[in-house]
C-alpha cells in the first residue's frame, strides 16, 4: 500500500519492499490456491470462505476467474481494505468518544439494526475526520479544470495531482455548514471513495463492512476508552498502530 499510493518521491527502498511484498503475497496465494483444489480433487469437503468461492467460479464456462485473476483479486483487497478499513474504523471511534452527544446516538441506532441510520453516522464523521484525505493521480493529456468558472486551471499532461477531498467535503460552497455534524447529507457530500468514472469499486465492501465492524464494537456494554496514553489513538505513518478500549466483557448489547 505505502508504495503504491504514498511514496510519491519515489523512495527505492520503499519500491523494495513493497515489491518483495508482492513477490512473497503472490507465491503464497498460488500455492493457497492450487493446495485447495488439491484437497478438492481428493474428496476434501468445500469450505465457505472468500478463496474457496472465487474457485467455485472457475465452474462457471462464462467465468473470468483464471487462477491469476484469483490472485489478483486478494492482492487488490489486502492492498485497499485492509488498512484502510482500519484506519476508518478507528478514526470513527475516535472520534465518537471526543462527542458523546453523537456517541450516544451512534450507539442507539446500533442494537435496533438501523442499518441506514448507522451507515450514515459512519459517513458523515469520515468526513470530518477522514481517513484518506488526498487522492495522488497523474494527469494523461492535457485538462482543462473548472472550465468557464473562477477556478478554471488547466493541468498539463504528466503533471501529479493531489485531489484533496478530505477538503472538498468541508467546502461551505458546497457543503451546508460543514463544520456541523449533521445526518441525512446528500451522497455527493461524502468523496471518501472519490467521485465519477476513477470512483473505487471498495465503496461497495467498506459501506458494508466498516459500519458493521463499528456497530459490533458499539454494541460492548460500557464502551470506553483506556485510561492515560492506551486510549489515544496512536498512528504509525498513514495508519494506526494502537487504539486501546475498554467494556464489560460479556455484556454486549444484543442486536436487534
Amino acid at each position: 500500500f505505502t508504495d503504491i499510493f504514498l511514496n510519491f518521491l519515489q523512495d527505492p527502498e520503499i519500491s523494495k519492499a513493497g515489491m518483495e511484498a508482492g513477490r512473497q503475497y503472490r507465491a503464497y496465494i498460488d500455492g493457497l490456491v492450487q493446495e485447495i483444489k488439491a484437497e478438492r480433487a481428493a474428496g476434501v469437503p468445500e469450505k465457505d470462505d472468500m478463496i474457496g468461492r472465487l474457485i467455485s467460479l472457475q465452474q462457471s464456462p462464462a467465468s473470468y476467474m483464471t487462477d491469476d485473476r484469483i490472485r489478483d483479486n486478494l492482492i487488490g483487497m489486502v492492498t485497499g481494505i485492509l488498512e484502510n478499513t482500519n484506519t476508518a474504523v478507528c478514526n470513527v471511534i475516535n472520534w465518537l468518544f471526543d462527542h458523546p452527544e453523537q456517541l450516544a446516538g451512534a450507539q442507539a441506532a446500533a442494537p435496533a439494526g438501523g442499518d441506514g441510520v448507522r451507515v450514515a453516522y459512519v459517513l458523515e464523521v469520515m468526513r470530518l475526520d477522514t481517513a484518506a484525505p488526498i487522492l495522488v493521480r497523474m494527469a494523461t493529456r492535457d485538462h482543462v479544470l473548472g472550465k468557464g468558472t473562477p477556478f478554471e486551471t488547466t493541468i498539463k499532461a504528466n503533471s501529479v495531482v493531489f485531489a484533496s477531498n478530505g477538503s472538498a467535503m468541508m467546502d461551505e460552497t458546497v457543503v451546508e455548514e460543514p463544520e456541523e455534524f449533521r445526518l441525512g447529507r446528500p451522497m455527493h457530500n461524502y468523496l471518501h471513495w472519490g467521485w465519477g468514472l476513477h470512483e473505487c469499486f471498495g465503496k461497495y465492501i467498506s459501506m458494508v463492512q466498516i459500519p458493521e465492524i463499528v456497530k459490533a464494537v458499539l454494541q460492548l456494554e460500557n464502551l470506553r476508552r483506556a485510561p492515560g496514553e492506551e486510549g489515544k489513538l496512536q498512528y504509525h505513518g498513514p495508519f494506526p498502530q494502537s487504539f486501546v478500549v475498554e467494556f464489560e466483557a460479556g455484556k454486549a448489547v444484543a442486536a436487534g
